[in-house]
């Protein structure tokens, strides 16, 4: 348990908070074109599938009752979607990805 904490806490802030393991196998099993197109935007298959419902409308209670997660948990993957980005809002995100042709509603 010690040596996993040490190696969360040599790694970069955006690198510790690393995706649940359904979305590594969902971005696994990704056509290899939206893969490249996914990993152009630096979003993970779950962050996209967040922003699109999000660019839809709906707010993260509803989010998270769609996907089964928490809002928290929505929250969270909001936040790092942000951060990659360079956004600050849920409107901009939105914005960005619809200008970059990476959202599709």
């Amino acid at each position: 348990m010690a040596a996993l904490e040490n190696r969360q806490e040599a790694a970069p802030p955006e690198e510790r908070l690393l995706p649940p393991r359904k979305a590594a196998a969902r971005e696994a099993a990704l056509p290899g074109e939206e893969l490249d197109s996914l990993l152009e935007a630096g979003l993970s298959p779950r962050e996209l599938e967040i922003a699109r419902l999000v660019a839809l409308g709906h707010p993260n209670k509803r989010v998270a009752r769609i996907l089964e997660i928490s809002p928290w948990t929505v929250a969270a993957y909001l936040q790092r979607a942000y951060a990659k980005l360079g956004v600050h809002c849920r409107a901009a995100m939105v914005a960005r990805l619809l200008a970059r042709d990476k959202l599709r509603l």
